[in-house]
């Protein structure tokens, strides 16, 4: 009977993986994106280059995350013909958790 046996694999070593990863699943998307839409906002990724990207305050943080959802949104609504996200989550469970005004109509949180 033959026995596999694994290495133990070092923190730093997967500490360097996860980061590189990481770093490319960030350039592969965009790239996706630019081939995708061909009108990826230069100034966005230009302002967002300006940060290391392990380091991204708050703010620029969260814009990554909204172009990396523009970009999802994007492909259902061009490609599928969906008005949604396919396998994403339904609109109504998107409930505000404060209230806020957007033209003319009050939405109250939970």
């Amino acid at each position: 009977m033959n026995t596999v046996t694994y290495d133990r694999e070092s923190r730093l070593r997967s500490l360097l993986k996860a980061f590189s990863w990481r770093i490319l699943a960030t350039l592969t998307t965009v790239i996706i994106a630019w081939i995708i839409t061909k009108k990826v906002d230069a100034s966005i990724l230009k302002h967002l280059d300006t940060f290391e990207l392990g380091k991204l305050p708050e703010r620029e943080l969260r814009l990554l995350y909204l172009t990396f959802s523009l970009i999802e949104v994007y492909t259902a609504v061009e490609w599928y013909k969906q008005p949604q996200v396919v396998d994403g989550y339904a609109s109504e469970r998107l409930v505000p958790v404060q209230e806020m005004q957007l033209d003319g109509t009050t939405w109250r949180g939970r």
